[in-house]
């Protein structure tokens, strides 16, 4: 009787080997070229849990492909899975550092092991309990385990955004883990979560770096900022220029009915003087379009940008945006 192993010729290790290569790539192209719209909290939550998923089952499939090709132990296999998969995903974050739409994250890392370690967990746990004829047991533990996974990370998520947001008549807090989420940029500005002093000089706060481009509309755009603005009269934006230059920046609102005239926003030109800026606009005047034909809907805000004309590189903090009374 032949061997199975023996069986398996060298022709077929070479196409397994050559099938394991390709899905590490596609693996990459994916995490690299894939992108969901960043201006929502559900989509972030949701690739963020992908590279979970992505990394188990490549795990499970590199795990299968190797028990068939290679005459070796399920230790050396696991090791070899381990190793690949893990050196896949630090390059997947590593060349994100160079494509300019994409950033490197330790919590990306931290999913991408998390799902190589629960793949390769749950098929170990099938090819020691086949034995003893429990191998749905095996499966079905992980399945649950990585739909509980993808499930908490994204409900506790969206709940504590859903609190956050609820508790205070803050736009955005930029001490809300979640932000981030809701910021994009336009051109070649960039947006950072950075530590500053305070006014008081006392404490370091968490604020928005805005980083303008030497072009015209470089920007930063805040996304859904849900709050009852209409509960309150004033909008109060605290901006910090560590400069010693003035800079002139300017501030749009709209609403999700815009239809991308110039009349149909809020447009505001804000001087940034060096050091703390406070800027506040009526509520009412927000509301009020040059345009005749309607009010803005204070109740369906889609974005705030603040975008830069002059075609300087110039950095601000953007360390609060409040409603009072």
């Amino acid at each position: 009787m032949i061997n199975s192993k023996s069986a398996y010729t060298t022709g077929n290790r070479f196409s397994s080997i050559t099938v394991l290569v390709l899905l590490s790539v596609l693996c990459l192209c994916a995490l690299l070229l894939v992108k969901l719209p960043a201006n929502s909290l559900m989509w972030s939550a949701i690739q963020n849990t992908g590279h979970f998923f992505v990394f188990a089952m490549l795990a499970v499939l590199y795990l299968l492909l190797l028990a068939r090709i290679l005459p070796w132990s399920l230790k050396a296999c696991i090791i070899i899975t381990l190793v690949a998969l893990m050196s896949t995903g630090l390059l997947a974050e590593f060349a994100q550092t160079y494509l300019p739409s994409r950033n490197a994250s330790i919590q990306d890392v931290f999913h991408n092991f998390a799902g190589i370690l629960v793949g390769t967990a749950g098929y170990t746990s099938f090819r020691l309990l086949a034995g003893n004829n429990k191998p749905l047991f095996s499966l079905i533990l992980l399945l649950l385990t990585t739909i509980t996974f993808l499930l908490s990370e994204t409900t506790i998520k969206l709940v504590a955004y859903r609190f956050l947001k609820s508790g205070t008549p803050i736009v955005f807090s930029f001490s809300d883990p979640f932000v981030t989420s809701m910021i994009s940029t336009t051109g070649d500005a960039n947006a950072s979560i950075a530590g500053i002093i305070d006014a008081s000089g006392e404490k370091r706060v968490r604020s928005l770096r805005m980083d303008f481009a030497q072009q015209d509309y470089s920007g930063v755009i805040l996304h859904q900022p849900e709050v009852e603005w209409l509960d309150f009269n004033t909008l109060q934006i605290s901006i910090k220029n560590t400069g010693d230059v003035t800079h002139t920046i300017e501030i749009r609102i709209h609403d999700v009915h815009h239809n991308n005239a110039f009349e149909d926003r809020f447009n505001a030109t804000l001087q940034i003087n060096p050091g703390e800026n406070k800027i506040t606009i009526p509520v009412q005047q927000i509301q009020t379009l040059t345009s005749t034909e309607r009010l803005m809907d204070m109740r369906k805000l889609s974005e705030i940008q603040f975008f830069s004309t002059s075609r300087e590189s110039f950095s601000l903090y953007l360390t609060a945006m409040n409603l009072t009374d």
